[in-house]
């Protein structure tokens, strides 16, 4: 019978066996697999990729385990040594400090990828990222890309393909407004963040980095449906495989739109809401939210709303229909407020790309995640109480 090499590379050291019928193999987060000259499995691991008879995993922090089978062997993979599924960061005009110490965090992993990095992105020309990613397509790693035509730049027409980075303008005649990068299937970075210059440096944003096959699997196939399939907007909808996931900080739950109907979830969860509702939105037009945070203020549900002073000024803007019946202020940096966010009492948080407009759910391209999780939910609210206290000085 024919043998396939195995190379488990762990944070210590590599490791080279040669298989036979079935083996154990046990890992922590961040240590990955390749397996070359495999016949083709019959199931792969979320996250996992297999191409040219060879096999990549890499171990999300969640605890897990997966089988690999082929005709012939079989391989049981266990994650048995679980850390935190969640890093969260938040940028600002007035922390610059932390914001490149933000940036540093997600260069760094981008300079760790092991086998391939997808992302879907609004808008990108941050340089210190785009090197990232042009250093990362030069030592070997797939870098692919949907981006907003709308939105092509040198980096995009020019400077990243030039360096081995396949691009795909969307053909959405609404936006691309995703967010979200997926590397090795085992880190998801999303929120409101895009990769630019103005979001990275100066704009109020939320990043978050799930460390989690199943989910970055569901980002995986939203990736292919759109750069492979170059399906977008309302023609899409391949199912998620794994539409809620529980973790060790809790269950996360996926979202694309306009397949999915974000919206309505948004208004069930307002309805549910027994102490408080915060949100920080950059955009927010629509009236069925807007009405749903006066009905929650009304039953003693505790509602406050920061939103952005510039689109706040548009006449079909929510702002109008929630001043005076509900605490909604409006945000004071210089730049753009441009998170999308609501806090759900105390043990849920909904963040992406997500505004809260018809476009948003019905047009565009987006993506989201529903956290139910303590955790989270405290880290957000500490961001969104202190905006609060800083912008009602």
């Amino acid at each position: 019978m024919k043998k396939s090499l195995l190379l488990i590379c762990f944070l210590v050291f590599p490791l080279i066996l040669s298989l036979g019928y079935k083996t154990d193999i046990y890992l922590s987060k961040g240590d990955y697999i390749n397996i070359s000259d495999m016949d083709t499995p019959s199931y792969m691991p979320p996250g996992s990729i297999y191409a040219d008879r060879n096999f990549f995993f890499r171990a999300s922090s969640s605890q897990a385990t997966y089988t690999l089978f082929t005709a012939q062997d079989s391989w049981n993979i266990f994650i048995n040594d679980p850390s935190l599924d969640a890093t969260v960061l938040f940028y600002d005009f007035d922390t610059q400090q932390k914001n490149l110490s933000n940036i540093k965090y997600l260069e760094s992993l981008i300079d760790d990828a092991k086998r391939y990095i997808y992302i879907s992105i609004y808008d990108i020309n941050h340089s210190t990222i785009a090197d990232a990613l042009k250093r990362a397509a030069q030592r070997g790693i797939e870098v692919k890309m949907v981006t907003e035509t709308q939105n092509q730049n040198t980096f995009t027409s020019l400077s990243l393909p030039r360096n081995n980075i396949k691009v795909l303008f969307d053909t959405n005649i609404a936006l691309m407004h995703d967010k979200f990068i997926v590397i090795d299937g085992y880190c998801l970075v999303t929120g409101s963040t895009n990769l630019t210059n103005n979001c990275l440096e100066y704009n109020s944003n939320n990043m978050i980095f799930i460390f989690n096959n199943e989910i970055a699997e569901n980002y995986v196939q939203e990736f292919k449906e759109q750069f492979e399939q170059k399906i977008f907007g309302k023609k899409a909808g391949t199912e998620k495989p794994f539409p809620s996931v529980l973790t060790d900080i809790g269950t996360i739950s996926t979202y694309f739109t306009p397949e999915d109907n974000l919206k309505q979830e948004i208004l069930k969860n307002i309805k549910e809401c027994t102490k408080n509702i915060y949100m920080m939105i950059f955009t927010f037009t629509d009236p069925d939210i807007a009405q749903e945070l006066i009905c929650a203020s009304e039953r003693g549900v505790e509602v406050k709303v920061i939103t952005e002073e510039f689109q706040s000024k548009a006449s079909y803007a929510a702002y109008n229909i929630l001043k005076g019946k509900i605490d909604i202020i409006l945000d004071k940096n210089s730049k753009t407020f441009h998170h999308k966010v609501i806090i759900f009492d105390d043990n849920k948080v909904l963040t992406g790309s997500f505004n809260f407009t018809g476009a948003a759910q019905d047009k565009n391209d987006e993506n989201s995640l529903i956290i139910e999780s303590n955790y989270i939910n405290n880290v957000y609210t500490d961001e969104f109480m202190r905006l609060w206290d800083s912008y009602t000085k």
